[in-house]
């Protein structure tokens, strides 16, 4: 019998996919003596059911993921996710507030950045420069506990940053048609480069045995004691104690806000508008995330020509506008629907950056 005692071990260490799942890739870097490295982007994504916070980890049921698809088409089914929390639950989320006759709203000001847009949870969430400091200490925290075991840099986690809304966001004319939708893609992080050098292969054992330590499928790795949920846990411990207790997040009221605006009657009305102009511009696509999905499996020349069109008819129908519109109203009744849940998440960002400080990050 197989010294794993987990289906992790079945999986096919031939695998080259990069799963990204709830903000966060679990991946094994380069597997099999004659594969590419995940330096040279061969990896294995193992899907864990594990909670952790949005941008860190790919528990549970995901929501439509938006990552590389930005506007993209918004699946009605609020699902848990998993930003900072507070460490105790003090009650249920409710999404009460995307229910009823929809707000009126008013388009504002024409948005020319992406500074410009500004929404009501924002000031409760972690800042991009907040996650990307807790988020790179947490990485090599896994890895320091890897490397006691020689097995570092082969398996860990891919940081996502978390995005300010996931259907409305500001795409430049002028960028769109050199970099298309890059400018408004999530980042991701990853240390495994750091670890282990580029090119250097890495065994179908090697693979198994480091995921092994890193979920703590196993207790001891040749004599030497695995700690209780393996390295994964143990940094988290560190990073976020407490997160295992957690029930509600933020991240759900933004995204189902999001969902609600995309159904407002105003934001349906521009979002044709700007198919027609899409269509004056010779493409047929019903949404922005039809172009950008149809973006991303095309040439470079033609992914830059779709998001050049895609940015102009956002601006010529005042597309972004709308919808950040609708999503300030629906996040301003969920906020005032969940305040005491938000106000304490916020306390326990502010709690994990003092700790992300005092670790060194």
């Amino acid at each position: 019998m197989s010294k794993y005692n987990t289906p992790l071990a079945a999986i096919s260490v031939a695998l080259a996919t990069l799963l990204t799942v709830g903000g966060i890739s679990l991946i094994i870097g380069g597997v099999g003596e004659g594969e590419e490295t995940y330096n040279d982007s061969a990896a294995v994504a193992i899907v864990q059911d594990h909670p952790t916070p949005t941008g860190v980890s790919p528990t549970r049921t995901p929501r439509p993921s938006v990552s590389g698809s930005p506007g993209q088409d918004m699946t009605p089914t609020p699902v848990p996710s998993r930003d900072m929390q507070p460490p105790d639950p003090i009650g249920e989320i409710t999404i009460a507030g995307t229910e009823g006759p929809e707000p009126s709203i008013e388009v504002g000001a024409k948005i020319t950045s992406a500074g410009d847009i500004s929404l009501p949870l924002d000031k409760y969430r972690p800042t991009p420069e907040d996650l990307q400091r807790r988020n790179m200490l947490w990485a090599r925290l896994e890895q320091q506990c890897m490397q006691q075991y020689g097995l570092a840099g082969i398996v860990g986690q891919r940081f996502v940053s978390t995005e300010q809304s996931p259907t409305a966001k500001f795409l430049d004319p002028v960028r769109a048609k050199s970099d298309g939708y890059a400018q408004i893609g999530p980042q991701g992080l990853d240390i495994l480069g750091e670890y282990r050098a580029e090119g250097s292969p890495i065994s179908p054992q090697e693979g198994m045995d480091a995921t092994a330590i890193y979920n703590g499928s196993i207790d001891n790795y040749q004599g030497k004691p695995v700690p209780q949920g393996g390295c994964r846990s143990e940094a988290e411990k560190k990073i976020i104690p407490g997160i295992e207790k957690l029930r509600v997040d933020v991240s759900d009221l933004v995204y189902s806000a999001a969902v609600a605006a995309s159904r407002h009657s105003k934001v349906i009305e521009a979002q044709a508008r700007w198919s027609q102009c899409m269509k004056s511009k010779g493409f047929e696509y019903i949404s922005t995330g039809q172009a950008s999905n149809v973006a991303s499996q095309s040439s470079s020349d033609a992914a830059v020509r779709i998001a050049g069109a895609d940015a102009d008819c956002r601006v010529a129908v005042s597309l972004t506008e709308t919808q950040v519109a609708a999503e300030v109203a629906y996040q301003n009744r969920l906020l005032s629907a969940n305040l005491a849940l938000v106000v304490a998440a916020k306390k326990f960002t502010d709690e994990t950056m003092k700790r992300v400080e005092q670790l060194g990050g």
